[in-house]
């Protein structure tokens, strides 16, 4: 909202004007916060891969979203 100190509009035109204009699919997940604001993770693809894209997305999403197991075999 004008006024609350997040960003504007043209704040986040910033981050996708390149991949409107090119015709790249992306997509943005979710990432949790930081000081109590959202952060995401966007993903980019060439342009006609908006498949590929998304099954990339939830994966990523799913691997995320998993609580982390540990790799230390000792």
């Amino acid at each position: 909202m004008p006024g609350d100190g997040g960003p504007s509009v043209l704040d986040t035109v910033t981050n996708t004007a390149p991949f409107n204009a090119t015709g790249a699919p992306a997509v943005s997940i979710p990432c949790g916060e930081v000081d109590g604001r959202p952060v995401g993770l966007q993903l980019v693809g060439p342009p006609g891969a908006d498949g590929f894209l998304l099954r990339v997305a939830a994966s990523v999403e799913r691997a995320l979203t998993q609580p982390s197991q540990s790799t230390n075999t000792a």
